[in-house]
C-alpha cells in the first residue's frame, strides 16, 4: 500500500511536500546523470570542444561548431596551428584550438569562410580549390606535410606494415595466410627495424620519423628510408590534406614576434597602413615605413630556409673558391668526403640543395648559399610556383580575376587558397567527418583494447573463471558446514570472517610472495587464484544453508540420493538468489580489480582492462585527453549494463542479508 493514502493526497501541505520529495529526488537524479553525460560529451570532442565541459555535443545541432571541430581535426598538432593562423588571419593571442572554444565570437569572425556555399561564392570557391588541388598535385613533397595528423598517423601504421609485410614474406618464402597477426607484425616491424636501424616495441610506436621542420632555416632534407616511406605516403593521400611551408606562413610568423601592432608604424600622409601584421605583403611598398624593410632583411637574413633557395649557375667559381676555402688541399677534402676526386673542379655544384644522404655536400652547399648577399638568391616560395602554375593556365592575370571573380592588384602577392581548400574539402566530405566525430575515438580505443592487445580477452578469462570458481567452491564450503557441522564450525566462519577485518592490500604482500616463489605471476593463475574462496561469501551461504528445511534432505536420503545430487538437485536450486548476488558481485570485484592485476601480472599481454585503462590514460592523457576519456567510458559499460539489468539482484543482495 501507498505510504500516503488517496485520502491524505487531498491535503495542499501533502501535495505540497510530495512534490518537494519528487523535486529532491529529481535534483538528486541529475547530480549523478549530469557528470556522466559531461562525460561521455568528452569522449566524443578533440582538443576544440574538450575543456569546455558541455553535458551534450553542441557539434551535432549547430553547423558552426562541427565545422571549427574539423578544422581541429585538420590542424591537430601543435606545429599546425601556426599554419592555421596565417591562413586565416587568426587573433596572435589564439595558441590552440581550445581558445577558439573560448571566444567563439571571434572564431566566427576569424571563420568567416563559413556557410558560402549557399551563395554565389560557391562556384568560385569550388573553382580556386580546384586549382590548388592540382598545383599541390604537382607541387614539391619535400616543403609539404600532411594534415588530420592523428588519423594519418593510424593510416601511416597500416602503410609501413603493407610495406615491410610483404617484404618479410618475400624474403622468408612464407604466405600470409600462415602466420598470425602476431607473427606478421613482429617480422614486419623486426625488418623495418633493420633497414630503418631503430627498434619498435609495436605498430603503435612508429611514427612518421621525420617532421618537417618549417620555419628552420639551415635545416635540408636528408635521403633515408623514413622519409622514402613519408614522401611516399604522403604521395598516395588526398593533395587536399596536404600544406606547403608558405612564404605568408614563414613571414607573418616572423613579424608577429617582432611586431605587436601595427598600427603603431609611422605611415606616410595619406597612407593607412596595415590593420594586421597578416595584412603585411612580403613586396614591400616603397612608402612603407623604414622598420618594415629592416625587418624584411633581417628575415631573409636569419629565418627564410636555405632549403627554398636558387642560386644562378653563374655562382659555380665562386662555390669552388668557398670549398677551396675551407680545406688546406684537395687531400684533405677527399678524406673528408670519403670519396677521390682529382681535381677541385670534379666536386659537383648544385643550384638548389642537394637531395640525397651525403650531408657533407649538404652542408657545403648550405653555408656558401648562407654567405652570399640575399640580392643573389632566387626564392623558391610556393605562392611563386602557384602564380606561374595559374598564368600557365588561364594566360593572363584579368583572366583569373574573371574566374575567381575578385581583383588582383599584385600578382605577386597572390596567397595560396588555403582557408578555401580547407571549406570546400569539408564540405564535400562533411558527412563522412561527421561518421568520423562519432566513432573514431571509441574505435580508436577498442583497437588499443581489443584488437592490439589482449586487454578484453584476459578480462574475460578473469570473469569467467573467477565466477566458476565462486559459484563451486564457495557453496561447497558452505554446504559442508551446514551440512556435516564439524566441532570447530564456529572458530571456522570465525576466521572466514576475520579476513574482512583487514585492508586486501595487507594481504597482497604474502599473497606476491607466495605467487613469486611459485612463479605463478604474469599467469592467469595468479589473477584467479588468490580470489577463488571469499569468507563472507562462505559464511552468507552457510546461513541460507542452515535456514533450509532438514525433511528435504531427509526424504532424499531415504529415496537413495548421494551427497553430492541432494547438493546439486536440493540445495542449489533453492538459493539461486543469493548465488546470482554472489555471481554479481565477483563480477564487479574481478572487472574492476586494478591494483592487484598490476601487481602480479606487469607484462601487456596480461593486462586487464582496468590496468590497461591506466596505462592508456598514462599514454595519451595529457596529448589527446578525448581519447582517454572514450576509453573510460567503454570501460564502463559493462558495469552500466550490469546495473541497469540486474537491479533487482543488487536490491535482493541488500535486502536478504539484512533480513538473515
Amino acid at each position: 500500500m501507498p505510504i500516503v493514502p488517496h485520502v491524505g493526497r487531498r491535503s495542499v501541505r501533502i501535495r505540497l511536500a510530495l512534490g518537494i520529495m519528487y523535486a529532491l529526488l529529481g535534483l538528486g537524479g541529475l547530480t549523478m546523470v549530469w557528470p556522466f553525460a559531461i562525460t561521455l560529451t568528452q569522449s566524443l570532442s578533440n582538443q576544440y570542444e574538450f575543456e569546455r565541459y558541455d553535458a551534450w555535443p553542441r557539434y551535432l545541432f549547430d553547423r558552426f561548431e562541427r565545422y571549427a571541430k574539423y578544422l581541429a581535426e585538420r590542424y591537430d598538432d601543435a606545429p599546425y596551428f601556426a599554419h592555421f593562423r596565417a591562413a586565416y588571419g587568426a587573433p596572435p593571442h589564439w595558441g590552440m584550438f581550445r581558445d577558439l572554444a573560448y571566444d567563439p565570437r571571434g572564431a566566427r569572425e576569424a571563420l568567416a569562410l563559413f556557410g558560402r556555399e549557399k551563395t554565389d561564392d560557391w562556384p568560385r570557391l569550388v573553382a580556386r580549390y580546384d586549382d590548388y588541388v592540382a598545383f599541390l598535385e604537382q607541387y614539391d613533397l619535400s616543403n609539404s606535410q600532411l594534415l588530420f595528423n592523428r588519423k594519418n598517423i593510424k593510416r601511416y601504421q597500416q602503410f609501413v606494415l603493407d610495406r615491410y609485410g610483404t617484404r618479410h614474406l618475400r624474403e622468408t618464402g612464407r604466405e600470409r595466410r600462415s602466420l598470425s597477426r602476431a607473427e606478421y607484425e613482429g617480422g614486419a616491424l623486426e625488418l623495418m627495424g633493420r633497414v630503418r636501424r631503430t627498434n619498435y616495441r609495436d605498430l603503435l610506436s612508429v611514427r612518421y620519423g621525420v617532421r618537417v621542420p618549417f620555419d628552420l632555416q639551415m635545416w635540408i632534407p636528408v635521403a633515408s628510408e623514413n622519409y622514402a616511406d613519408y614522401l611516399d605516403f604522403m604521395r598516395r593521400r588526398p593533395a587536399a590534406e596536404r600544406i606547403p611551408a608558405t612564404r605568408h606562413f614563414l613571414w607573418t610568423n616572423y613579424l608577429l614576434g617582432q611586431i605587436r601592432d601595427p598600427a603603431d608604424l609611422e605611415w606616410p600622409d595619406g597612407n593607412p597602413g596595415y590593420s594586421t601584421v597578416y595584412d603585411i605583403p612580403f613586396h614591400l611598398p616603397a612608402d612603407a615605413p623604414r622598420v618594415l624593410h629592416d625587418l624584411k632583411h633581417n628575415f631573409l637574413r636569419d629565418a627564410w630556409p636555405v632549403r627554398l633557395v636558387r642560386i644562378a649557375p653563374e655562382e659555380e667559381a665562386a662555390f669552388r673558391e668557398f670549398v677551396r676555402d675551407r680545406y688546406p688541399s684537395l687531400q684533405a677534402y677527399n678524406l673528408v668526403a670519403e670519396i677521390s676526386y682529382e681535381r677541385w673542379d670534379d666536386i659537383p655544384f648544385d643550384t638548389e640543395a642537394p637531395v640525397g644522404d651525403n650531408v657533407l655536400r649538404q652542408t657545403q652547399w648550405r653555408d656558401f648559399v648562407l654567405s652570399l648577399p640575399r640580392e643573389r638568391w632566387e626564392l623558391l616560395a610556393p605562392e611563386t610556383e602557384y602564380q606561374r602554375f595559374l598564368l600557365a593556365k588561364y594566360g593572363h592575370v584579368a583572366a583569373i580575376e574573371e574566374r575567381y571573380g575578385c581583383a588582383i592588384p599584385d600578382i605577386r602577392e597572390l596567397r595560396l587558397p588555403v582557408a578555401e581548400s580547407d571549406y570546400v574539402y569539408y564540405v564535400l566530405n562533411r558527412d563522412r567527418f561527421l561518421r568520423g566525430f562519432l566513432i573514431e575515438n571509441f574505435a580508436t580505443a577498442i583497437e588499443y583494447m581489443a584488437v592490439r592487445g589482449r586487454a578484453f580477452f584476459n578480462t574475460v578469462v578473469l570473469i569467467v573463471f573467477s565466477m566458476l570458481a565462486a559459484l563451486t567452491i564457495n557453496p561447497m564450503a558452505a554446504y559442508a558446514l551446514s551440512r556435516f557441522r564439524p566441532r570447530q564450525t564456529y572458530q571456522m566462519l570465525l576466521l572466514f570472517l576475520a579476513t574482512m577485518a583487514f585492508p586486501p592490500m595487507v594481504a597482497a604482500i604474502p599473497s606476491f610472495l607466495l605467487l613469486r616463489d611459485l612463479g605463478l605471476l604474469n599467469t592467469y593463475a595468479a589473477l584467479i587464484l588468490p580470489s577463488i574462496a571469499n569468507g563472507y561469501s562462505i559464511f552468507l551461504l552457510k546461513g541460507f544453508f542452515d535456514s533450509l528445511p532438514q525433511e528435504l534432505y531427509e526424504a532424499a536420503s531415504l529415496d537413495g540420493a548421494t551427497e553430492g545430487r541432494m547438493f546439486l538437485v536440493i540445495s542449489l536450486p533453492l538459493i539461486k538468489p543469493i548465488l546470482a548476488v554472489i555471481a554479481l558481485n565477483t563480477f564487479i570485484a574481478s572487472y574492476g580489480g586494478f591494483m592487484w592485476a598490476l601487481i602480479v601480472c606487469q607484462k601487456q599481454e596480461m593486462w586487464t582492462i582496468s590496468v590497461w585503462m591506466f596505462q592508456f590514460y598514462q599514454q595519451v592523457g595529457s596529448t589527446e585527453p578525448y581519447l582517454a576519456t572514450a576509453g573510460m567510458v567503454l570501460a564502463s559499460l559493462p558495469t552500466l549494463l550490469v546495473f541497469v539489468f540486474c537491479q533487482k539482484l543488487i536490491l535482493r543482495g541488500i535486502v536478504i542479508p539484512t533480513m538473515k
